[in-house]
């Protein structure tokens, strides 16, 4: 592996990214460096940027409750709505890659810069309605499943070796 720039934290995770998309693009254009919306959306101006995930989820608003839990009680973690997700290992991204969208994602590594990060255990957003409350609660605290599934939410810049290379480049029309 090529050896990492001065001030990279020397632990990988791993992203999904959409095919000929912004991430890829921006990385392309950046030479590997990449912000997430969450720290795109305090500069001036741009508090109502928002990423494809928050804009058209379909679970609005289990995704409302886990918000303000986590602004209540954990104002300190990254927001679901605006973070950058990654994984811990290769293989789980791989998994979320072929469970959720078909094998459609270019699977990412990437390393933190400056960055805030929650490592949770996505299986709680699988619960009922009536227990909401309660699994958010434990989403945040980093509490487990029996049969977990980590997602790591990051917020602040991250690099992507490799951008120099396929899957990145400028955006097609």
């Amino acid at each position: 592996m090529t050896p990492l720039p001065k001030g990279i934290e020397n632990v990988s995770y791993w992203h999904l990214a959409e095919k000929n998309g912004m991430m890829l693009h921006n990385a392309f254009l950046a030479k590997g460096h990449v912000v997430s919306v969450s720290l795109v959306a305090r500069a001036p101006g741009l508090s109502q940027v928002t990423t494809s995930y928050a804009f058209g989820h379909r679970d609005a608003e289990k995704e409302r409750l886990w918000e303000e839990v986590r602004s209540k009680d954990f104002p300190n973690l990254p927001s679901r709505m605006r973070c950058l997700y990654a994984f811990i290992t290769k293989g789980d991204a791989e998994r979320a890659n072929k469970e959720w969208f078909n094998s459609n994602r270019a699977v990412l590594e990437l390393y933190l810069v400056d960055a805030n990060t929650h490592i949770a255990d996505s299986k709680f957003l699988d619960a009922n309605s009536e227990t909401w409350g309660n699994r958010a609660l434990d989403y945040w605290l980093g509490d487990t499943t029996d049969d977990p599934r980590f997602e790591v939410l990051i917020h602040g810049r991250v690099f992507l070796p490799g951008w120099d290379r396929e899957p990145f480049e400028m955006m097609k029309p």
